[in-house]
């Protein structure tokens, strides 16, 4: 594969899906990969549950179509919220449907300033043949841009085969758990949200907060 064959994927995967919402052939859900709103939701309920969140600063990073922003302003807490994206027809639709701040980046690129909560949501869908362990690189960067807490979510290798995706990344829980250990003392492992044991979330809390 060559070196960008993930940026490949993510765009390949997300393009159909972008120009059936301009045809008013889906939903926002739709066009970030989730089969229904209430699986979409599941996972952000995951991400603010895992963290205790109950308001603060947040970056959501692989925003997408933003739907993460509506989801907490419908939670009541208080947040002040950037989204992160380097798809440019997501972030349109994005800024089309909310007030929220928006910013583009490269993929991979984390140049944000430090804030109180990091959340990534269906981040790590795809495998990356010339970087396979990509995500625990991330996800110490974006661990060390948060004050409280960063929250991840991975598809799980303890799902269906017959719903499995050759280019997806599917990991075990298992896997995880030494990159936890390795950032901080606090840190847990949420597996009972999904289904089938098809999704979990991996939240890690900073030792000084």
């Amino acid at each position: 594969m060559p070196t960008n064959a993930r940026t490949t994927l993510i765009r390949a995967f997300h393009s159909p899906l972008i120009e059936q919402f301009q045809r008013g052939n889906c939903s926002t859900f739709a066009v970030c990969g989730w089969g229904s709103k209430e699986s979409q939701e599941a996972r952000f309920n995951a991400l603010l549950r895992s963290l205790k969140f109950r308001g603060g600063a947040v970056v959501d990073y692989g925003c997408g179509t933003g739907d993460l922003f509506d989801y907490l302003r419908a939670s009541k807490h208080s947040f002040c919220y950037t989204g992160i994206d380097e798809n440019k027809g997501m972030l349109a639709i994005a800024q089309e449907k909310s007030d929220a701040r928006f910013i583009r980046c490269e993929f991979d690129e984390v140049n944000f300033e430090t804030t109180d909560y990091v959340f990534g949501s269906g981040l790590f869908q795809f495998i990356d043949e010339n970087d396979p362990q990509y995500y625990l690189r991330l996800i110490k960067v974006l661990f060390r841009k948060c004050r409280l807490g960063l929250a991840v979510n991975f598809l799980s290798s303890h799902r269906s085969d017959a719903t499995k995706v050759k280019e997806e990344l599917y990991l075990c829980p298992a896997q995880i758990v030494q990159l936890a250990r390795s950032l901080s003392h606090r840190w847990l492992i949420d597996n009972s949200y999904h289904p089938g044991n098809a999704d979990f979330t991996l939240a890690i809390f900073r030792d000084d907060a």
